[in-house]
């Protein structure tokens, strides 16, 4: 993936919540039936629901999340993530999770749901 080629849907944005947990959500439409979610700082109870929403709202047939850049993911926000997928998969779409290399975030994610966890964004975004 070329990043000249990508299209910005949503502006980088860092939001302060209540507890100050700053959490950074940006979408990338590289090609039409491909949403890359990137998404950076921390995931914790502030502000998971946000999150999720904001994952849900993206349709596409595949719908990649990068944590590559988040430092804490919270046992709420997999949990929330999961919720995310299941609404995606009603409406036809693949939730992909890019994982940090943390291997505490790897666990979380395989004891809260079934997700197709890939190494790298190019692992994830690829065609079937």
């Amino acid at each position: 993936m070329d990043d000249r080629d990508a299209k910005v849907v949503a502006l980088p944005s860092v939001r302060e919540h209540p507890g100050g947990t700053p959490l950074e959500m940006r979408a990338v439409r590289p090609v039409p039936w491909l949403a890359l979610l990137l998404l950076s700082g921390e995931i914790d109870l502030t502000n998971c629901f946000e999150m999720g929403s904001w994952v849900e709202s993206h349709a596409a047939d595949r719908v990649v999340v990068d944590l590559t850049g988040v430092e804490l993911l919270a046992a709420c926000g997999a949990r929330r993530l999961a919720e995310a997928q299941a609404t995606l998969q009603r409406r036809g779409s693949e939730l992909h999770v890019v994982l940090s290399g943390d291997p505490l975030q790897e666990q979380l994610l395989r004891v809260v749901g079934s997700f197709a966890l890939h190494g790298s964004v190019a692992a994830a975004c690829r065609e079937r």
